[in-house]
């Protein structure tokens, strides 16, 4: 009997521990499963907070477009003296043109003539009248900067050319001695490889082949104050009104064969001589690409600097100086940046900000708009920076009327070699 009492008291045992054990695991995938669902109610929350910041900062973006519309104009209608602010109500372009001036995080709101908050400094944005706004949404910086230390854009399949025209302080174009562009920034990080251009050729666009970065083509347009278009043909040692070169991406310590005759050139540390623009405008030349050699230092993947020539006949015209950025392929899409040099600290009007700089940089004045925005919700903020074309330039608009000599070809200057025309540009 006593036999029997403790065999009985063994299976209960073991019934309590599997229970438990049971039980332990039940509770360890229910604790587990709590602990994912938490983790991803909080990455839900904090995915709509970012985004709802990003959002934020858009807006900024949105009306600093806006107050730079409003800064544009005041200075279309001739107005150049800042005025301080008499909060009278009404903001006058005298106080748009001081808040643009004064850098600082309210400048667009201030010009706006939006409501800030008192405690910082931020715009409060309802998506809908009296709403309670329950992911308190605000822009707290938002300014723009027209004067700027380099340009940046992009081609793409959809839109291959670009192009650019920089403009300077009064008289510094005529300084400017050379270009430096860089292309396919961390940005556009992903890529198939590089040509060999001894076994593959230069231009192999098609197939695994398509070099990421891709080629591109950089063409220089300028003239001097009066010009002919026979000047578009002529060259000469050191001067020319136009060329193009084309650009070859290489990867960093490729090593080349040097013997015999090849469809490309060399540079030294990806610096191109001024002769190249020169040779490339010559039909009895060969314009050969250059093999720039891509090794992802400043940002860009590639870049390479190049000397300007001097116009045919004179000093170079700020209104008639260009480029054009092209996909010679279509693709693949880059972004890039071009940065302009004077040669030496005189001659290239105001210094730039920051202490990395060049000393011979040359500052881009509205050229471009810089649009810096920070936006939040709740307690979580995100910044954006974008760029916009300062003034739209289409086609050959942005030469405006031109008085252009050589109508007839004689080239005497008078009155029956005078070409009247009124550039105009139209759109589909």
């Amino acid at each position: 009997m006593s036999k029997k009492i403790n065999h009985n008291n063994k299976h209960g045992a073991a019934s309590f521990y599997m229970v438990a054990f049971s039980t332990l695991i039940l509770l360890i995938v229910v604790i587990s499963f709590a602990t994912v669902i938490m983790s991803e109610i909080t990455r839900t929350a904090n995915d709509d907070l970012s985004q709802s910041a990003y959002d934020s900062a858009l807006a900024g973006v949105e009306d600093a477009k806006l107050a730079f519309y409003s800064y544009q104009n005041c200075l279309g209608n001739g107005t150049t003296t800042a005025v301080e602010p008499n909060d009278d109500g009404e903001i006058s372009c005298g106080e748009i043109l001081y808040y643009a001036s004064q850098d600082g995080c309210d400048m667009v709101a201030k010009i706006l003539g939006r409501a800030i908050d008192e405690n910082d400094g931020s715009v409060v944005i309802r998506e809908v009248e009296g709403s309670n706004n329950n992911m308190q949404q605000a822009y707290t910086c938002v300014k723009f900067k027209t004067n700027l230390s380099d340009y940046l854009s992009a081609v793409s399949e959809s839109e291959p050319i670009k192009v650019v025209r920089p403009r300077f302080e009064d008289g510094v174009a005529q300084n400017i001695k050379s270009v430096k562009i860089s292309w396919y920034s961390n940005v556009n990080s992903e890529r198939l490889g590089y040509l060999n251009p001894d076994s593959e050729g230069i231009f192999n666009s098609s197939g695994d082949g398509v070099p990421k970065p891709p080629v591109i083509s950089l063409a220089l347009v300028q003239t001097k104050g009066d010009f002919i278009i026979d000047d578009f043909e002529r060259s000469g040692e050191g001067i020319t009104d136009r060329g193009m070169l084309y650009l070859v991406p290489l990867e960093e310590g490729t090593e080349l064969e040097t013997d015999g005759e090849k469809n490309y050139e060399i540079t030294s540390n990806n610096n191109i001589k001024s002769s190249a623009f020169v040779k490339s405008n010559d039909k009895l030349k060969n314009n050969k690409p250059y093999l720039i050699e891509c090794g992802g230092n400043e940002g860009f993947l590639c870049s390479a600097t190049i000397e300007l020539p001097d116009p045919v006949g004179g000093s170079r015209l700020g209104d008639t100086f260009m480029f054009v950025i092209s996909l010679p392929y279509g693709g693949p899409a880059t972004d890039f940046r071009m940065e302009f040099f004077c040669g030496e600290e005189g001659g290239c009007g105001s210094s730039i900000e920051g202490n990395n700089e060049a000393s011979d940089k040359v500052l881009l004045v509205d050229t471009q708009v810089l649009i810096d925005s920070t936006g939040r919700a709740n307690d979580l903020y995100r910044r954006v920076e974008a760029r916009l074309e300062a003034k739209s330039d289409t086609a050959l608009s942005i030469m405006g009327p031109l008085q252009l000599t050589g109508g007839n070809g004689d080239g005497d200057d008078s009155d029956e070699d005078v070409l009247e025309k009124v550039m105009y540009s139209t759109k589909p």
